[in-house]
């Protein structure tokens, strides 16, 4: 059986490396392999079109695709094949905000318009048109995920009406899509995992900023190597996009505007580092909505995620990607990325089959994980902490 699984990673990498006409061919070849797969790629005259929005200056809407158009294969697309019949997927549109837009949109209800950047209404705009799903997640974890009791509170629940106000027609089916987020938050296994995953998040940046600050002699290659062996050996997990965001961090440093307030010996590192935390954690949850139709099990879901925050903005285009494969039925995906930074040995390594399985077999339980997340995040706090001038 895990032959089969490492095979079937194998294909999966190497179709979504090709271009769409030679990845049919392969896929076709490979089929029992890959049946239960559905492949996505990003081109410019693909046979689904994204939604073109108005571009504002002081506003990032990034749906994490680098072409304006899609192709798909999948066991249907590939029956299609067979009889000449034409197969059209059904797409979905899915928008998150960052945690920021309630409080305009609460500013802009209150009449303070002057505190409010523009391009307020060109969202409002923009969700209408496309009759997008939205979603308020990025306010309701950072509030809610470890202080549950929030969802009580007078303000977050005038935020929320006044988010459902603007974007929902109906107020029946706004009240239960809120209500649907806050039970999946609550849900104790989704709770855990994204409770984690924000951790690890926040471990990943507490890593990479002790090799910057503490190990800045050392060259941007060994650092990145550095934290890839932390990662495979400690946590035995390891993230594409955050090491790919750690050596941007180790070639550029303090320039990248995200890490701007990133500064050796101060005490504020570790707070700076927690909201930063939740801005890439975002991020993530946004593209986990892939996994998430709301009308199809076959739907492929385009997630977007719209910000007003410059320091994000920049970064942002770390996390597009050329193609993805997504496993029906589960929610293992994996991505061709536009941009990879890293070092060709070290990607060919630790991304590789073989460690991807050893780092598998070697990861404890979730509770034991998370234990082992936490202790971790104490010992790299107190190598951050100022150090004593006398």
């Amino acid at each position: 059986m895990e032959n089969f699984f490492l095979q079937r990673s194998y294909l999966i990498s190497k179709i979504s490396q090709l271009p769409f006409k030679d990845a049919v061919l392969y896929y076709c070849n490979n089929f029992p392999y890959l049946k239960d797969v559905c492949f996505v790629f990003v081109c410019d005259d693909g046979s689904m079109s994204l939604p073109e929005f108005n571009k504002q200056e002081n506003i990032y809407v990034n749906n994490f695709f680098t072409k304006p158009s899609m192709d798909f294969i999948n066991h249907a697309s590939f029956l299609s094949l067979l009889t000449n019949k034409q197969v059209l997927m059904p797409v979905e549109y899915v928008v998150s905000f960052d945690t920021q837009i309630l409080s305009y949109l609460y500013r802009r209800k209150k009449g303070q318009t002057k505190e409010l950047p523009l391009g307020i209404e060109e969202i409002i705009k923009l969700t209408k048109n496309n009759k997008c799903e939205i979603d308020c997640y990025a306010y309701m974890l950072e509030n809610t995920l470890f202080n549950p009791q929030f969802i009580q509170n007078s303000l977050y629940q005038e935020n929320i009406k006044i988010f459902e106000s603007y974007f929902y027609e109906d107020p029946k089916y706004s009240t239960k899509q809120i209500l649907n987020m806050q039970q999946k938050i609550q849900d104790y296994g989704y709770n855990t995992f994204l409770k984690r995953t924000y951790k690890q998040i926040y471990l990943y940046l507490l890593v990479m900023v002790d090799l910057n600050l503490n190990h800045g002699s050392l060259d941007a290659d060994t650092r990145e190597l550095k934290f890839l062996e932390y990662c495979h050996e400690t946590i035995h997990i390891v993230s594409d996009r955050e090491a790919n965001l750690a050596k941007l961090y180790f070639m550029y440093g303090r320039n990248i505007k995200f890490f701007g307030k990133i500064q050796k010996n101060r005490s504020d590192i570790a707070k700076n580092l927690k909201n930063m935390a939740w801005d890439i954690f975002h991020i993530h949850n946004t593209m986990n909505n892939i996994n998430f139709s709301t009308v199809l099990p076959e739907s492929v879901v385009i997630p977007y995620f719209i910000t007003f925050d410059n320091r994000l903005k920049e970064i942002l285009d770390l996390y597009k990607f050329d193609a993805y494969a997504h496993v029906e039925n589960t929610t293992e995906m994996h991505y061709n990325y536009h941009t990879n930074l890293l070092n060709e040995n070290n990607r060919q390594k630790f991304f590789s089959p073989e460690y991807f399985f050893a780092r598998n077999q070697l990861r404890p339980d979730d509770e034991t994980l998370l234990n082992l997340i936490e202790t971790e995040i104490s010992i790299y706090e107190k190598k951050l902490e100022p150090k004593d001038k006398n």
